[in-house]
C-alpha cells in the first residue's frame, strides 16, 4: 500500500508529531476490510482490580463518528488512502433505507460480518429512538467535502441524488410541527444529540445548515443538477430562524447569551436554557451561523465559563446538567459532564478562526499532549470521576481531534466549488509551517511564516511548481490548470 498522507514541519515539536498518527492509528488499528472502522474492546478485571483487554473487534461505521474522525482527510491524505476514504463512504451509500432511500445512521458488522446490519435509528430503535438525522447528514457531508476538495469523478450525479433525496425528505417531513422553517428531531439517543424529547433541535439544524452549504457548492461544481428546492433560500431562512430569540421560536437566548438546545416553536417548552449545549454553540460559531452580535455575546459567555467548559480538557459536551437527558438505562451516562475531544478540537478551530489564538492553542495542545501521555484518545473522559470510557480505544471520532484545529483553525480551509478557501490564523509561538496537502488530485506544498505572532506570508506549490505567493491570510486556491491564488472578496 502506498502511504499518501501529509507531511508537517514547523517550529513547534508538539504540532509536528500529529502527522504520523494517520499510519499508527488509522492504518495500523482502524483499517479493516478496506475501510476505516469503529473498534469495540472488552476487558475483565484481574484479582488486583486492574482491567485487562481480552478482545477487540471491528464493529461498524457510524456517520457522526466517522465524519468527526476523517472529514479532514480529503485535504491531508491522497492516493490509496483517498481510496480507503471513498470505500468508507461508499459503505453507507450502498445501504440506503429500502423504502425511503435515506442514508444510514450506521453500518454495523454484526457477528463480524461486514455491513451485515444497517441502522437508521440508534440501537435500531430499541429504546424508542427515531431516525438519527445527524448521522445521516454526516454521511452526506463526508461525500461532499471529499468532492469539493478533489473534484473526483467518483462523486457522481447519482451520489448527489441520494444526498438530495435524504436532505429533501428531512425538509419535507421533519419541519412544520413546531417552527415552520426549523427541523425537529425526536429521541435520537446517541452522543451529543442524546435527548429524551422531540422538539426543534439546534444540533440538527446547525448540521443541516452546513449540509445545505455543501450541497449548494456541489450543485455548482456538478453543473447545477436540479433538486426541486432552492437550497440557498432554504438555508437563508433556516439561519434567520435559528437566530431568532427563544420566545419567537428560535434558539438564541439573549438572557443566557448562548443558543439553547431544543424549542417547541413558541418558547414554552425548551431545553438548553439552564445548561450550555456545546455542540450547537461551537458549530454555530465555526460554521458562521451566528451573526456578529450573537458571536460577541456567546464568546463572552464562554470566556466567563472557560473553566470547566474548555479546561482542563476541551470540551464539556454540556456545562451544567442537561434536562431531558437520554441513556438513563445505558450505564454511565454520556450526557452530563463528559469531555469529547473531537468536539473540543472543532471548538479550538472556532477559537482560532475568531482570533482567540492563546485559548485555541491551549485547547489544541491539551488534546495533543493528552494523546501523547495517555497513548490513546478515548471515547470520552469523565473529569469529575477521573475515569474514561476505553471501550472504543482507539476511538475513530476523537482521533479526528488531531487534525481539525490545524485544517479548520490554523489554515481555515473551507472547500468550495471554486477551490479551497484559506483563512490562515496561527498558533501561539508558531513562526514557520511547511506542510503538504492534497487538492484536485495533486500534491501541494504550503510554506507559511509569522513574525511576533502575526502572519506575514505564504506560498503554495503544486508538484514542485510554484502556484503563487501572498501576504494575505485569506485567499482562494482556485481550480484550474494550473491552479492559482486569488483574493477572496
Amino acid at each position: 500500500m502506498t502511504i499518501d498522507f501529509f507531511s508537517l514541519h514547523s517550529n513547534l515539536s508538539w504540532l509536528d508529531a500529529i502527522a504520523g498518527k494517520i499510519k499508527s492509528v488509522y492504518l495500523d488499528k482502524l483499517y479493516h476490510d478496506g475501510v476505516y472502522n469503529e473498534i469495540h474492546c472488552d476487558y475483565k478485571k484481574s484479582f488486583l482490580g486492574k482491567r485487562k483487554l481480552i478482545s477487540s473487534a471491528f464493529v461498524g461505521i457510524w456517520g457522526w463518528n466517522s465524519w468527526c474522525g476523517i472529514h479532514t482527510f480529503p485535504v491531508i491524505t491522497g492516493g490509496e488512502l483517498a481510496s480507503i476514504y471513498k470505500r468508507t463512504v461508499d459503505a453507507g451509500f450502498a445501504r440506503t433505507e429500502p423504502s425511503i432511500g435515506l442514508l444510514p445512521h450506521a453500518v454495523v458488522h454484526e457477528n463480524g460480518v461486514f455491513g451485515s446490519r444497517t441502522e437508521f435509528k440508534c440501537s435500531g430503535g430499541a429504546h424508542g429512538e427515531g431516525y438519527n438525522l445527524d448521522n445521516m447528514l454526516c454521511w452526506a457531508k463526508m461525500a461532499m467535502e471529499y468532492f469539493l476538495t478533489t473534484n473526483d469523478p467518483w462523486f457522481t450525479v447519482e451520489k448527489f441524488t441520494i444526498i438530495t433525496h435524504t436532505v429533501d425528505y428531512m425538509l419535507d417531513y421533519f419541519r412544520g410541527k413546531y417552527d415552520p422553517v426549523l427541523v425537529e428531531a425526536g429521541i435520537e439517543g446517541d452522543w451529543t444529540e442524546c435527548t429524551d424529547w422531540e422538539l426543534d433541535n439546534a444540533d440538527v439544524n446547525a448540521n443541516m445548515i452546513e449540509t445545505l452549504r455543501l450541497a449548494i457548492e456541489c450543485q455548482a461544481l456538478l453543473g447545477k443538477p436540479g433538486t426541486g428546492k432552492d437550497y440557498k433560500a432554504v438555508r437563508d431562512q433556516m439561519i434567520a430562524a435559528f437566530n431568532k430569540p427563544v420566545q419567537q421560536g428560535g434558539f438564541w437566548d439573549p438572557a443566557a447569551r448562548h443558543y439553547i438546545h431544543g424549542n417547541d416553536g413558541r418558547g414554552d417548552i425548551v431545553h438548553g436554557d439552564k445548561y450550555f449545549e456545546a455542540t450547537a454553540n461551537y458549530f454555530a460559531l465555526l460554521w458562521h451561523i451566528a451573526p456578529i452580535e450573537n458571536r460577541k455575546q456567546l464568546w463572552k459567555y464562554i470566556n466567563e465559563h472557560r473553566k470547566p467548559i474548555e479546561m482542563p480538557y476541551p470540551v464539556l459536551t454540556n456545562y451544567l446538567p442537561r434536562t431531558g437527558a437520554r441513556r438513563k438505562n445505558y450505564g454511565s451516562t454520556v450526557t452530563n459532564g463528559d469531555v469529547w475531544m473531537v468536539l473540543g478540537a472543532h471548538a479550538a478551530a472556532a477559537r482560532l478562526q475568531d482570533g482567540f489564538i492563546p485559548e485555541g492553542t491551549a485547547m489544541y495542545k491539551a488534546i495533543v499532549d493528552y494523546e501523547a501521555s495517555e497513548g490513546v484518545l478515548h471515547n470520552c473522559i469523565y473529569p469529575k470521576r477521573n475515569t474514561v470510557n476505553d471501550s472504543w480505544d482507539p476511538e475513530i471520532a476523537n482521533y479526528g481531534a488531531l487534525w481539525a484545529p490545524l485544517v479548520l483553525g490554523v489554515l481555515g480551509i473551507v472547500p468550495r466549488a471554486a477551490g479551497l478557501e484559506f483563512n490562515i490564523t496561527g498558533l501561539e509561538g508558531l513562526a514557520s509551517l511547511g506542510m503538504t496537502f492534497f487538492f484536485d488530485g495533486y500534491l501541494h506544498r504550503l510554506l507559511a511564516s509569522w513574525t511576533n505572532g502575526k502572519f506575514t506570508s505564504s506560498e503554495i506549490s503544486r508538484e514542485g511548481v510554484l502556484v503563487g505567493k501572498t501576504s494575505a491570510g485569506r485567499f482562494l486556491l482556485a481550480r484550474g490548470d494550473p491552479s492559482c491564488i486569488k483574493d477572496v472578496p
